[in-house]
């Protein structure tokens, strides 16, 4: 997650809030119940998305467009549309939907490059969510809100 935080922080979770997009929040991966993620929510229940080849388009609810085709010229996309390339395993999961479901969030980490998040495993469930990342408490150079 690096810029908005590095290996070893210490950090303050809010286990009672749902997550708003954009917010960080640490979750448990299925495929790892003993470790935990921390990711940044791009996509929030009821986002619509479309898949064209291996890219992923993710539109905010509420989002319109008449022709999914037009899609193919950025200058048609609508404001506030995210762009994603996903793994082959992604794409599989995700065929045939083309809004994230109820209680699912699309998560990415801040440093794409290095980052294993939605792009290769899809969604991640609201019952795999420790809590929302609200506070560094170390190092003390950084103490303070995190966004």
């Amino acid at each position: 997650m690096v810029p908005a935080l590095a290996d070893k922080e210490r950090i303050v979770i809010r286990k009672t809030d749902s997550p708003s997009r954009y917010d960080i929040i640490t979750f448990i991966p299925e495929d790892d119940p003993k470790g935990n993620y921390v990711k940044r929510v791009v996509g929030m229940p009821g986002d619509a998305f479309y898949i064209q080849g291996k890219r992923l388009y993710l539109f905010s609810a509420g989002a319109e467009f008449a022709d999914t085709a037009d899609l193919l010229y950025s200058s048609n996309l609508p404001d506030s549309t995210i762009s994603f390339y996903l793994t082959d395993e992604a794409v599989n999961q995700l065929l045939g939907k083309n809004k994230i479901p109820k209680d699912s969030y699309f998560v990415v980490g801040d440093n794409r490059r290095h980052s294993t998040d939605s792009r290769a495993f899809s969604f991640v469930e609201k019952n795999q969510i420790e809590g929302v990342v609200s506070f560094r408490m170390y190092p003390f150079n950084k103490f303070g809100v995190v966004h």
